[in-house]
């Protein structure tokens, strides 16, 4: 136990050892700018290697401003904890909408030729552009709640500002045909820096057809205007297979099967098609997007060259994007010579016919 005990400070030092920083670093690790419009902003930073061995490395951009912003673009070889430093510019456009807007500069390790990596280690420095907001600043949101027999439609209004502003305008309700189902009037508030005012609307769920729709509000206030929209689903995807058919099949034939589906959903089902399955063989159709309501017959074509001649039980499986539906349909599959069977048979009624009239005869 004593011995256990003794290791304890060993192995928390050999812990603490371990080189646990990234194989390449860049500083400062977030810069915060001021805006002011049409302003030329110049910086430095510093990238480094970590590694124990010679490293390539280039410089990137991403977010908001990139096209904006100018950076080096060569591909730079760093020898083992060398630094180098950098420097980037950014012009200010005339105009930003208030909040902080967020640009990254990074640096990316550049994998050895020959490894098959397509990217290694990579650090960003992250310049946040922030834009003081007006006195009167209303930021909208919408959120939309399932209850137990209706939507709950809410509209959020905040205000960023330092001063109190009078709030008004409307919300609109539309089905993805873009046809208004309900119009919304948004009476006159007060909302107060800092503060958040709600508006509610209760749509019935039995007036609501399964599908996609759009809430779009517009807010008017005393310096400006504040527009939102969200989109929200009503019930989820459904499509329904209406009907199968395929004539019988026969040994070394294809056939035609046709499945035709209605989309039951007010608004795009993505990814739909059909999978035919006999005994140990399946045929797929095309896949194709369906719209709202839309009917459509989808065709699979179904080869018997490998199947046996009988009655098989085959499962019709309708995928899609978010659920699938399967129908059982007997298929029957006749013999490769059905035509000289049937002939044989034809030939062989006719002879045990004309027996038996000759044998009638012949008694008389």
């Amino acid at each position: 136990m004593q011995k256990a005990l003794f290791l304890i400070p060993l192995i928390l030092a050999f812990l603490l050892a371990a080189d646990t920083g990234l194989a390449i670093g860049i500083s400062p690790s977030d810069l915060k700018i001021n805006f002011t419009a049409g302003t030329l902003i110049t910086d430095n930073f510093v990238v480094w290697n970590s590694n124990s061995e010679t490293t390539k490395i280039i410089l990137s951009k991403s977010g908001e401003l990139t096209d904006v912003v100018s950076i080096p673009t060569d591909v730079y070889e760093f020898e083992p904890e060398e630094r180098k430093t950098f420097e980037f510019a950014l012009i200010l456009p005339e105009e930003l909408t208030p909040g902080t807007h967020l640009l990254k500069i990074g640096a990316v390790e550049v994998p050895p030729e020959g490894s098959g990596l397509s990217a290694m280690t990579a650090v960003d420095m992250l310049v946040y552009v922030i834009v003081p907001y007006p006195p009167k600043y209303i930021k909208t949101d919408i959120n939309v709640s399932p209850e137990s027999e209706a939507y709950n439609v809410t509209l959020s209004a905040l205000n960023l500002g330092n001063e109190s502003t009078v709030a008004s305008g409307t919300m609109v309700i539309r089905d993805c045909w873009n046809i208004t189902i309900k119009n919304i009037s948004i009476n006159s508030t007060i909302v107060t820096p800092g503060e958040v005012e709600q508006f509610y609307e209760m749509l019935p769920s039995i007036s609501l057809k399964n599908g996609l729709y759009t809430a779009q509000a517009t807010l008017f206030y005393e310096s400006g205007t504040a527009e939102t929209e969200k989109e929200f689903m009503v019930g989820i995807p459904e499509l329904n297979i209406s009907r199968i058919k395929i004539d019988m099949l026969k040994q070394g034939s294809t056939r035609e099967m046709s499945v035709d589906v209605s989309n039951l959903y007010a608004g795009n089902i993505n990814n739909v098609y059909v999978d035919a399955r006999i005994w140990n063989q399946s045929w797929n159709s095309s896949t194709v997007n369906m719209t709202p309501m839309e009917n459509r017959t989808f065709t699979v074509s179904v080869d018997a060259d490998n199947l046996k001649y009988g009655v098989y039980q085959s499962d019709i499986t309708l995928s899609y994007e978010g659920g699938s539906v399967t129908r059982h349909l007997k298929v029957y599959v006749l013999p490769k010579n059905i035509e000289y069977i049937v002939v044989g048979l034809c030939v062989g009624i006719l002879l045990v016919i004309g027996t038996a009239m000759y044998l009638v005869r012949k008694k008389k």
